[in-house]
């Protein structure tokens, strides 16, 4: 196919807006922005529904298999309980001496320490409790010491 001639035609190859802007990547990084959140919010609930002791069956565990996780659940969450004590201190102090941008990025380490701390406390209950499937207003009472 031959190339159009006349000032349009060359205005149009020259100075090709599109190209420039990278309006492919936009799109692209647009779709990838929208999987990555309806990936956050869509939560995908697994089918297998099985007691502790079915999974300990099907995991081939022993009782010190259990117990060696167990203080292994017990260990981390502690060390990042600590950690998490420690950033909402840091935050504190750095919002009393009037630095609010760090403290927000202080805030937000400390929203990821507490992050960690749930996931590894959680796996701990259950474990200690020998029950799966229980929800966050159970690890709530675990935590507080209730007992149920």
């Amino acid at each position: 196919m031959p190339e159009k001639k006349g000032l349009r035609a060359y205005i149009a190859r020259t100075f090709n807006v599109y190209q420039w802007a990278g309006t492919r990547s936009l799109v692209d990084s647009g779709r990838n922005i929208k999987q990555l959140y309806s990936g956050m919010v869509n939560i995908k609930r697994s089918t297998r529904r099985e007691t502790f002791a079915e999974a300990v069956v099907r995991l081939n565990l022993t009782p010190q298999d259990i117990t060696n996780k167990e203080q292994q659940y017990r260990l981390t969450s502690s060390i990042f309980a600590l950690f998490f004590v420690f950033g909402l201190i840091y935050c504190g102090l750095l919002y009393r001496n009037g630095d609010y941008a760090t403290c927000l990025m202080a805030l937000a380490y400390s929203f990821l320490m507490f992050g960690f701390y749930f996931r590894e406390s959680f796996w701990y209950m259950q474990i200690k409790q020998r029950v799966l499937g229980r929800g966050v207003l159970d690890w709530v009472k675990f935590v507080v010491g209730i007992r149920q």
